[in-house]
């Protein structure tokens, strides 16, 4: 599953091998209005878990946008594992510029996806 094998790939290069830290992608559904990524916090004693969600009518569009989507989730991860932080904040924004042509498409599916959404 490349979604998986992306998020294996980012853990390694921005996180480390640690076996402490574990995100996953779950699966493509149905996540309702316009939520099109959705990412679950889960810590089990030292260990921080994140359980990634993709909305199925990313499966439709350019694989780019999902992967952008994901990217997105995976930074939401990131920062709560290294900064401890849930949310939209700077850390956040600073991370997740690191790949610019994903930031770019995750803004663009924002709008593209204004009516697919709905």
């Amino acid at each position: 599953m490349i979604e998986q094998e992306l998020l294996d790939s980012w853990k390694k290069k921005y996180i480390g091998h640690d076996e402490t830290y574990l995100v996953d992608f779950i699966e493509y559904k149905d996540l309702e209005g316009t939520t099109i990524g959705r990412i679950y916090y889960i810590q089990l004693g030292k260990k921080k878990v994140g359980r990634i969600y993709l909305d199925y009518k990313l499966k439709e569009m350019h694989p780019i946008f999902a992967k952008s989507v994901l990217w997105h989730e995976f930074v939401h991860y990131w920062n709560w594992v290294e900064d401890g932080e849930k949310g939209h904040g700077m850390k956040f924004q600073r991370k997740k510029f690191k790949k610019k042509v994903y930031w770019l498409m995750d803004v663009v599916v924002k709008f593209v996806g204004i009516g697919i959404f709905d």
